[in-house]
């Protein structure tokens, strides 16, 4: 019986790994997510980059691939197990994540605007949240920042030479400036 496996990739393959397992006829999931970098005054997208990192999925049954020939594909480390356990997931719960990864992925697809959530993914600032603030155009984009208790404009032409990328996380409306 098919069923959803979650595989360990080697570093940085998963695209790879994705590929031969497809070559060799198993259905395979590696949901992607494209962040967005300000440079030079505008908002550029980078290629999109998995959303869990080092990890896919695959959807085989055991009986007809045997999981020792999933394991030595080019690209794959190991089956994902707890113990002695294979970790399975069901059709309903890869559908759900299929939904929440292609949602999250058109948020992405677009540009921020005034009053967007976003999280700052590399640099001083990796892993804050942040609000998208416009004043005037994206020539001087600025993120507003919750340091200490107190919202702290953070001006992206300053710190270009960090490269400061980020992703959309939800559209709020507007804020008051």
């Amino acid at each position: 019986m098919k069923q959803w496996y979650v595989l360990k990739s080697l570093f940085n393959q998963e695209k790879r790994a994705e590929a031969h397992l497809l070559n060799q006829g198993v259905e395979c999931y590696l949901p992607l997510f494209t962040c967005q970098l300000v440079a030079g005054g505008s908002v550029k997208p980078v290629k999109p980059q998995p959303l869990f990192p080092g990890y896919l999925f695959a959807r085989f049954d055991p009986e007809e691939i045997h999981t020792t020939t999933i394991k030595a594909t080019r690209g794959v480390s190991t089956i994902v197990s707890f113990g002695n356990r294979i970790a399975i997931m069901g059709d309903a719960e890869m559908e759900r994540m299929k939904q929440g990864a292609e949602s999250a992925a058109q948020a992405d697809m677009q540009a921020p605007e005034h009053g967007d959530t976003v999280l700052i993914t590399n640099g001083t600032f990796e892993n804050m949240q942040a609000i998208w603030h416009e004043p005037q155009g994206a020539k001087r984009a600025m993120l507003l920042l919750n340091l200490m208790g107190r919202l702290v404009e953070l001006d992206l032409k300053k710190v270009r030479s960090q490269n400061i990328q980020f992703r959309r996380t939800s559209t709020l409306g507007p804020v008051a400036a």
